[in-house]
Order: C-alpha cells, then sequence, then structure tokens
C-alpha cells in the first residue's frame, strides 16, 4: 500500500507519523514524502519515507496520478494558505479531487 505523508515548515508532524508508520508495518507499506519545501522533504526522507516529491504542481500531478490509499498530513494541508501559507490552492484542489476521495 502507498502512503502519501504531506507536511512543510521543519515537517516535525509529517516525520513522527512517518516514523510511527515504518515502526507499525515495516516493509508493509511504501511511503512518500510530499515536502512543501526543502527542509519538509529532507526531514521527511531522513525519517524514512522511501520517496520524495517537492513543488506544488509535483506534489499536485503525483496526488491524482497514482493510487495513494492514504493521505496523511497536518489539518492546515486542506486549505489553501495552510501551514504558514505553504499549502497553495493547486495542492488542496488536488488532495480534495483525488481519486481517494471521489
Amino acid at each position: 500500500m502507498l502512503i502519501a505523508v504531506i507536511d512543510g515548515q521543519g515537517a516535525g508532524i509529517g516525520q513522527a507519523i512517518i516514523k510511527k508508520l515504518k515502526k507499525e508495518f515495516d516493509n508493509q507499506v511504501r511511503i512518500v514524502a510530499l515536502g512543501l519545501n526543502k527542509t519538509a522533504l529532507k526531514n521527511m526522507l531522513k525519517s524514512g519515507a522511501e520517496e520524495g516529491i517537492i513543488g506544488s504542481k509535483n506534489i499536485s500531478e503525483y496526488i491524482l496520478n497514482n493510487d495513494i490509499g492514504f493521505i496523511i498530513g497536518p489539518i492546515g494541508i486542506l486549505c489553501a494558505g495552510g501551514i504558514c501559507g505553504e499549502v497553495t490552492s493547486t495542492v488542496s484542489k488536488a488532495i480534495f479531487n483525488s481519486p481517494q476521495l471521489n
């Protein structure tokens, strides 16, 4: 199963989520880090994500074009301007229009 973890700023929440998922599910899941900035992406990859995507357009395309089982992140990912302005309208629209929600 593919799980996408999206976070910004320093990715404190994203790191904690990834570490917990790796501990609980080990090799049963594949985790992709969707970093809203370089620092967030770097920190989530250090925590054990197998793949990383950065940039609003790249994140949106990944969400819409991949069979993701779960999208996990802070509540701020649901609205444009969330996470201190790091979530663009493109990213929030992709989350709402993802195949998982439809």
